[in-house]
């Protein structure tokens, strides 16, 4: 018969399905280690302000530009997050890859506290794919990647795990 699936293939089709499902869930997606990261530290990038960056320190890379509207709302959030953690060692970066002149004559109007850099070759984009902005990056003191994703979704526990298993 044309068409006509017999029930033993369909049953090991909708198991092979429920089995990848499963295998491709079993991780969060914006929880994971890349290999690449090994390579990105010290970061090579242009300080326009803040404190200069330490390489044996957790790094957390926002990927922003100063006409992101939605880049300025995390402001606040990463302002706390430096505030909380950076007795402990955690080091926040806003990465973009604009003009040093507009980004230093943007920043007289944004209440920044932590470290701002340029990415002038897109160097950092490029090896982390950010095609939206914004975009976070949390990478622990060896330089491996924990979590990356928006910066509102940032879970903090992460933050927490990894000043843990420092400690």
């Amino acid at each position: 018969m044309r068409g006509h699936i017999s029930k033993s293939k369909y049953i090991i089709f909708v198991l092979g399905t429920i089995l990848i499902v499963s295998w491709a869930l079993q991780k969060n997606p914006n929880e994971y280690e890349s290999p690449i990261s090994q390579v990105l530290l010290p970061l090579e990038v242009d300080i326009v302000s803040g404190p200069p960056i330490q390489i044996d320190n957790p790094v957390l890379i926002e990927f922003w530009a100063t006409w992101c509207t939605p880049c300025k709302n995390t402001i606040p959030v990463l302002n706390e997050i430096y505030e909380n953690y950076q007795d402990r060692g955690l080091q926040v970066v806003g990465l973009t890859s604009e003009d040093e002149l507009i980004v230093s004559k943007s920043l007289e109007q944004l209440p920044i506290d932590y470290t701002i850099a340029i990415d002038p070759n897109h160097q950092y984009f490029s090896l982390f794919r950010v095609t939206s902005i914004p975009h976070l990056v949390l990478m622990d003191a060896g330089g491996v990647v924990l979590w990356q994703g928006h910066p509102l979704q940032f879970p903090e526990r992460v933050l927490a795990r990894v000043f843990s298993d420092a400690g």
